[in-house]
């Protein structure tokens, strides 16, 4: 089969990645992506949920991560664009609930 050309050396191409939000946390808590690559995080569990970026209580590290309250089945996406390891934590739990996006 034919596979299609390789890009410039060390770029992957960027991708959709899932998180889901349970009652014990973000599974899963650690996410490995190409820049470019956009995350949807999508709240399994019945308590309502808000991805936010750190620092708690202000969320600045990276504007635009931050959700509204996540209810069942609801869900919220973000582009990460820039390498770097963005930490985040949900507003309504932010010891328990911790996750952190590497972009390569």
């Amino acid at each position: 089969a034919d596979r299609p050309a390789a890009g410039p050396i060390g770029t992957a191409p960027a991708r959709a990645v899932a998180v889901t939000i349970t009652d014990q946390g973000f599974v899963p808590a650690t996410v490995q992506v190409p820049a470019g690559s956009r995350v949807t995080w999508t709240n399994s569990d019945a308590a309502a949920h808000q991805v936010a970026a750190d620092p708690h209580p202000t969320h600045d590290s990276l504007p635009g991560l931050q959700s509204i309250a996540l209810g069942k089945g609801g869900s919220f996406s973000h582009t990460f664009d820039a390498p770097g390891t963005y930490t985040y934590h949900d507003h309504q739990n932010p010891l328990k609930f911790r996750g952190t996006v590497v972009v390569e």
